[in-house]
C-alpha cells in the first residue's frame, strides 16, 4: 500500500450560529504556486464530515503564514452570503434519512452485524 498526502494543513472553522463546523484541508501546489483546498461540513455532535462539492477544489494565493485566516475569511463570506445553507440542509436530510432507515430495520427484525 502507498499513501498520498491530501493536505499539509487542516483546520476547523466554527459556524457557531448553526452548530456546524467547516473543515478545510489544504495543500501547497508547487506547480501553480498556490494552495489547493477542499471544504467539508459537519455537525458538532457527529464525527462524520461531508464534502461540499462546490468547494472541492479551491485555489488560494496565500503564504503559509496567512493561509489559515485567508480560508477562514473565505468560509465566513460564503456563510454570510447563505451559500453554505444547502450543505447544512443536506446534512440534516441525510441524518433524518438514516434515522428513518434505522427505525425501519430495527422494527423489522434486522440487526447490525458489527
Amino acid at each position: 500500500m502507498r499513501y498520498i498526502n491530501i493536505g499539509d494543513l487542516a483546520i476547523k472553522i466554527d459556524l457557531q450560529e448553526v452548530n456546524y463546523e467547516v473543515i478545510a484541508m489544504a495543500k501547497w501546489d508547487k506547480d501553480i504556486r498556490k494552495y489547493i483546498a477542499a471544504l467539508y461540513i459537519k455537525r458538532y455532535d457527529i464525527e462524520q464530515f461531508d464534502l461540499m462539492q462546490a468547494y472541492a477544489i479551491l485555489t488560494f494565493h496565500a503564504s503559509r503564514h496567512n493561509i489559515k485566516p485567508t480560508i477562514t475569511h473565505f468560509v465566513e463570506n460564503e456563510y454570510r452570503k447563505g451559500k453554505l445553507q444547502y450543505y447544512i440542509d443536506r446534512y440534516e436530510y441525510y441524518l433524518k434519512c438514516f434515522d428513518k432507515g434505522n427505525d425501519y430495520f430495527e422494527n423489522n427484525g434486522f440487526q447490525h452485524r458489527g
